[in-house]
């Protein structure tokens, strides 16, 4: 059979046009006896068709195309050709195909009509028309071909952006997102901090007769007071408005109380204020030191002071265990301060001494008795040295200073065992400069130059500041 569009000769059972390309499912066939549907053509079409049929003439360039159908072409009567015109005859199938003509020009088309859309490669079904019509087919299709294209870039341009946006969010819009949930988590402790500093504000200070009349906040609020004078006397006077301190300046004999998670209870002594550093750089209001040993224990786990108080076991289970059996109230109120001791063991230098930043720590030996110039060591040599280093560790307490002076003896150090209510040995923060496996101690009687083995447990005093 012969494609409706192109004229050419294609298999029966083609469903597409070898030539031209077209789609020939719902198209009418010409040319075979296969073609059951009847092709609608114009009579004024049939008669253009005839007359140049007789005549011979030489190549028609088309039908003219009706839009109303005034004929019906049998389909037996096939497409029609001969040497200068193809068209609808009177010739039969079977005569088409026993006396193909060739040559000759392909004149007739078709003229694709909208409500016949099936298997044109233009969308549409065919109906004969005239190449002009054709043209107009074809360029509705180049212009839909153009629009469709169009569209497509359009849609992979969306894709590419989309794309971007994707990119841009997994790297740079995670890092903006981060930002903001940290502002916004900044905000949160900034309001935080500003309620604290709001509740902080609300603690009405009233004037009580002494030390034990006070909560933690309050006497948190009056350590802050005292950290602010810009001078110790200006801190003394501060104290005295509030009864901590005697109307002579010195520390009175007074002390308080701290009750345990465990549900044992403390007693605790302000031994100074405006004396020790804040790690932050201000001045700490108030210091205490405990009354009360709060257990036994071995300075390190093992026979050796390496490493100072620094890397020592008790100092880490202040931190950690002791800490945690504090009431809330209190360890809001207790600010972490900066403890210069020789944290290297057996010294060789003034170098030993360095600085850790402690919240509960133990007292040193100068804190207690105040500049060192001991004699007597084993390594007499090195006599100056080691008294240079146990002298750095810190400045003298009021309360020591105070209770020297006024008795002559050291009964102000004299701790009990929580066992037997009897005097006890305990650990000062200095290890001996002049040995490895040895460190410094109270003794059971107050005398605060005695030293012990590291391994041996002895009693735990600590103390804090606000």
């Amino acid at each position: 059979m012969r494609c409706p569009i192109c004229g050419e000769w294609i298999d029966d059972d083609a469903e597409f046009c070898d030539h031209c390309g077209v789609r020939l499912d719902g198209i009418a066939m010409t040319g075979t006896d296969q073609d059951a549907e009847v092709v609608d053509a114009s009579q004024d079409a049939l008669e253009a068709t005839g007359k140049l049929a007789e005549k011979g003439a030489g190549q028609a360039s088309s039908h003219a195309a009706s839009q109303d159908l005034a004929a019906d072409v049998p389909a037996t009567q096939g497409y029609r050709e001969t040497p200068s015109h193809r068209g609808y005859g009177a010739r039969s199938v079977e005569e088409q195909q026993a006396d193909p003509v060739k040559d000759g020009p392909k004149s007739d088309f078709v003229v694709l009509t909208s409500d016949q859309k099936l298997g044109s490669p233009y969308g549409y079904r065919s109906k004969p028309g005239s190449r002009a019509d054709v043209a107009k087919v074809k360029s509705r299709y180049e212009e839909t071909s153009v629009g469709k294209r169009r569209s497509a870039l359009a849609i992979a341009g969306c894709i590419v952006l989309a794309c971007l946006i994707a990119f841009f969010i997994a790297t740079e819009g995670l890092s903006l997102f981060s930002e903001i949930a940290q502002n916004d988590k900044g905000e949160a402790v900034e309001q935080e901090v500003t309620d604290t500093e709001q509740e902080e504000e609300t603690v009405e200070l009233t004037v009580k007769d002494g030390l034990s009349a006070y909560s933690w906040a309050e006497l948190d609020a009056i350590a802050d007071l005292i950290s602010a004078c810009d001078d110790r006397d200006a801190a003394i006077a501060v104290g005295q408005e509030y009864n901590l301190i005697a109307e002579d300046g010195t520390i009175p004999d007074a002390t308080t109380t701290i009750e345990l998670s465990n549900g044992e209870e403390l007693t605790v002594r302000l031994i100074d204020i405006y004396h020790d550093t804040r790690s932050d750089g201000t001045v700490a209001g108030l210091t205490f030191l405990t009354e009360t040993c709060v257990g036994t224990a071995a300075i390190t786990s093992t026979q050796t002071n390496a490493g100072g108080w620094e890397a020592c076991d008790v100092r880490a289970w202040l931190q950690q265990t002791e800490w945690n059996l504090l009431p809330e109230d209190l360890t809001a109120a207790i600010a972490p301060v900066l403890k210069e001791t020789n944290n290297e063991g057996h010294a060789s230098s003034i170098a030993a001494v360095t600085q850790t930043e402690d919240t509960l720590w133990l007292i040193s030996v100068a804190e207690i008795f105040g500049e060192v110039n001991w004699s007597g060591y084993t390594d007499s040599a090195n006599a100056e040295l080691y008294n240079a280093v146990f002298s750095a560790e810190g400045m003298q307490y009021a309360w020591f200073a105070e209770q020297n002076e006024a008795t002559g003896s050291y009964g102000a150090l004299v701790r009990t065992d929580p066992d037997t209510d009897s005097g006890i040995s305990w650990w000062l923060r200095s290890p001996s400069c002049s040995a490895g496996t040895q460190w410094r101690t109270v003794g059971s009687d107050g005398t605060p130059w005695c030293y012990d083995f590291t391994t041996v447990e002895n009693g735990i005093v600590f103390g804090f500041c606000l």
